[in-house]
């Protein structure tokens, strides 16, 4: 079982990847500043490619950093809200690119 420690806005969490979940691909446990991600043998479905389930563990982690990320930084409103966390979880890799591009990081 793999674990990393991931610093968010100056608060420790651990994030493992181990969860067993059949509703889930992660969970963020704010109170227990502990973020658990599926493993990538558990993501998507059998017919999918190991490119197909890296894809979608990377895009459950930035859903995860961003419910925490929010919490942390005081928006605990926003923290909980999915459609929002979706779409800023779709929007990072974009943005960063773009980010990146005109050296603005």
């Amino acid at each position: 079982m793999e674990k990393k420690t991931v610093n968010i806005l100056g608060t420790e969490y651990e994030m493992s990847f181990d969860l067993d979940s059949k509703e889930a691909d992660g969970e963020a446990k704010f109170y227990g500043k502990k973020i658990d991600i599926k493993p990538l043998e558990r993501m998507l479905d059998e017919d999918s490619t190991d490119e197909e389930k890296r894809h979608r563990q990377k895009e459950v982690i930035r859903h995860e950093l961003w419910h925490c990320a929010l919490f942390e930084g005081g928006a605990e409103n926003y923290a909980y809200d999915e459609n929002l966390i979706d779409t800023l979880a779709i929007l990072s890799p974009k943005l960063f690119k773009v980010f990146q591009e005109l050296d603005i990081l």
